[in-house]
């Protein structure tokens, strides 16, 4: 014969073992405390048995201790006492882009295409920022700062318009430069610089605007990714020609 053991707090059911027969009187077993021979009731799935306090039956309790969900912001909560769920909580988690529907997780179709190319877009920001700063040879704010105004001055001195200040200015760079340059042979170098450095970010603007007015237009989130991997291709396509141009 098996006994179903109870906690003594709790009252649950915890497990079934033998009974302890007793030796002198064949057939009879010894009583053990919080252990009954009364059977289990049917259990629903989430339900545990708990021994009634007169210590008469067994109740059939529903169990959903653990992690739930609420279903209106799917913020995960801990529930820690015996009982039937309250409304507006699920014990089944939900996906990542979902809504509550007719108590179970719908898909979010129009949540879950934006996340896609949402991120898919930030790729296409993040591949136009490295082409910036491989094309500017990864000088830093302090450097890129200054080349407006040395094109500016550059311009200047090429056109013939060039100040004392100018002079002065170019001069001195050449002189460290020590590589045999007049002021106006640097003026000319820095204004073909100034020039190709312009036509390579704005092909790599026109490349990330582009980019990111087709992903807006995306209706399929299988498209998604099909596109992004056209539009890195032809990026990097232009890149290499820009890089060797």
């Amino acid at each position: 014969m098996n006994l179903n053991h109870f906690n003594p707090s709790t009252r649950e059911f915890t497990h079934s073992a033998p009974a302890i027969s007793n030796p002198v009187k064949k057939g009879e077993f010894f009583p053990q405390a919080f252990a009954t021979a009364e059977p289990l009731p049917e259990l629903k799935a989430n339900q545990i048995a708990i021994r009634n306090a007169d210590d008469t039956e067994w109740l059939a309790v529903d169990d959903y201790r653990g992690t739930a969900w609420r279903t209106d912001t799917k913020e995960p909560i801990t529930i820690t006492e015996l009982g039937p769920l309250t409304d507006g909580v699920t014990i089944i988690e939900p996906l990542a882009f979902s809504l509550w529907q007719s108590n179970s997780w719908k898909v979010d179709r129009t949540a879950e295409l934006a996340d896609s190319k949402s991120k898919a877009i930030k790729m296409v920001q993040a591949f136009a920022t490295g082409c910036r700063q491989n094309i500017a040879g990864y000088a830093d704010h302090y450097t890129t700062a200054g080349w407006a105004d040395k094109a500016r001055r550059a311009e200047r001195v090429v056109a013939g318009g060039g100040t004392a200040a100018d002079i002065k200015i170019l001069t001195a760079e050449a002189t460290r430069r020590n590589k045999n340059e007049t002021p106006e042979e640097l003026a000319e170098l820095q204004c073909q610089k100034a020039e190709a450095y312009a036509e390579a970010e704005g092909v790599i603007d026109g490349l990330e605007s582009n980019a990111v007015n087709q992903l807006n237009q995306v209706t399929d989130i299988t498209a998604v990714q099909p596109l992004l991997g056209v539009l890195q291709a032809t990026a990097e396509t232009e890149f290499e020609a820009l890089r060797h141009g």
